[in-house]
């Protein structure tokens, strides 16, 4: 059993999306046909406490993101999403070599990169090296190696907008799950939210299969809601994951709120109070 209470002050864009446009929109033939680069450089610095000393050790590290866009028609694009600088130490506080640490860039990562299509502009699918982000990524963050199939903008009757998202992984050990790294696994599932004037509600059903451990089944699913007003934002989300071959369950319910305070100096400085309890069962569907 596991919890803990949070508050975090953040200033700056209270958009976890936010990017820097590194160059300009290139459309060489016409409005269509177009090429964007994105990113963002993060600085920041993690401070250590040593148990034998007391005496505390600081790095500060730096990454750098880098966004790539390319629409060839009005119904084909490419992503591709790469880190050539990923925590890297620039200053290290114990001094020696390793006090102006540069780093190396071995571990540069293209870590996704793959296309977007609608077919009979009908649904959207994307395939590839492709995100698996849902329920504001306590359930699933990671790059996997297969198919993403959507229909977005449903309208359901006093309901204005929904969609749904079918997602499934190649079998075997190309799915590159982080949690299953090298083993022979599959997941595949669906994703449903609705978006309302003021509540956004979505739920997630996953099942993975895993050969390395005779055919050990998960089954993860997850339920969000969240209230949406002017300032401010609350969400309630119960996460659940369940190993069929040893019986093990484990569940996670977060509560989170911000509240985005008027300031005529910061962008939008926001307050975040984040509490959870969950069990030491509990695994998370893809991070």
């Amino acid at each position: 059993m596991i919890a803990a209470l949070a508050m975090i002050l953040f200033l700056g864009s209270a958009s976890r999306a936010s990017a820097i446009q590194f160059l300009p929109e290139w459309r060489p033939f016409d409005d269509i046909t177009r090429f964007a680069l994105h990113g963002d450089y993060q600085l920041f610095g993690v401070l250590n406490s040593s148990d034998d000393t007391g005496a505390g050790r600081f790095r500060l590290l730096n990454t750098l993101t880098l966004d790539s866009d390319l629409q060839l028609t009005a119904t084909l694009r490419f992503h591709a999403r790469w880190r050539p600088i990923e925590n890297q130490v620039i200053y290290n506080s114990e001094g020696g070599s390793d006090r102006f640490a540069r780093g190396s860039l071995e571990d540069e990562t293209l870590e996704r990169v793959f296309f977007e299509v609608k077919l009979l502009n009908l649904i959207d699918a994307a395939g590839g090296r492709v995100p698996l982000l849902f329920h504001n990524l306590y359930m699933a963050e990671d790059d996997v190696v297969g198919l993403l199939i959507a229909k977005n903008n449903i309208a359901l009757g006093a309901l204005p907008n929904a969609r749904v998202l079918v997602f499934g992984t190649v079998l075997g050990k190309d799915s590159e799950l982080d949690r299953l790294a090298g083993q022979r696994v599959g997941l595949y599932g669906i994703d449903a939210a609705v978006d309302t004037s003021r509540y956004i509600i979505e739920a997630t059903f996953g099942s993975l299969s895993n050969a390395e451990f005779d055919s050990r089944e998960e089954r993860h699913a997850g339920l969000s809601i969240t209230r949406i007003e002017q300032r401010q934002s609350t969400s309630l989300r119960g996460l659940f994951s369940d190993v069929q071959t040893n019986r093990h369950s484990g569940g996670l319910v977060i509560l989170e709120h911000s509240y985005v305070l008027a300031s005529r100096f910061f962008d939008r400085p926001t307050v975040y109070l984040n509490g959870f309890y969950g069990t030491a069962d509990y695994l998370s569907m893809a991070s």
